[in-house]
């Protein structure tokens, strides 16, 4: 069961971190710069903390993998 809820939380943390991406790559883009600082750095501040989130969820789902089962 532990190693579906660390598929699982692989699945979300690929997902954030896809959308992360995008929102940094978003922000650096020609179109974005020419907005003004304050309207590029809504996504770019936006990806670095998605990405950021991703950090302590794939921590956790690598001690979840590694972790030694309790015998019932």
């Amino acid at each position: 069961m532990k190693f579906l809820v660390a598929l699982l939380a692989l699945i979300f943390l690929a997902g954030n971190a896809l959308v992360g991406y995008l929102f940094f790559k978003e922000a650096l883009t020609d179109k974005m710069v020419h907005k003004g600082f304050i309207l590029q750095s809504l996504p770019l501040l936006g990806g670095v903390v998605l990405i950021l989130f991703c950090l302590p969820v794939l921590w956790q789902v690598l001690r979840l993998i590694t972790a030694r089962s309790e015998p019932a």
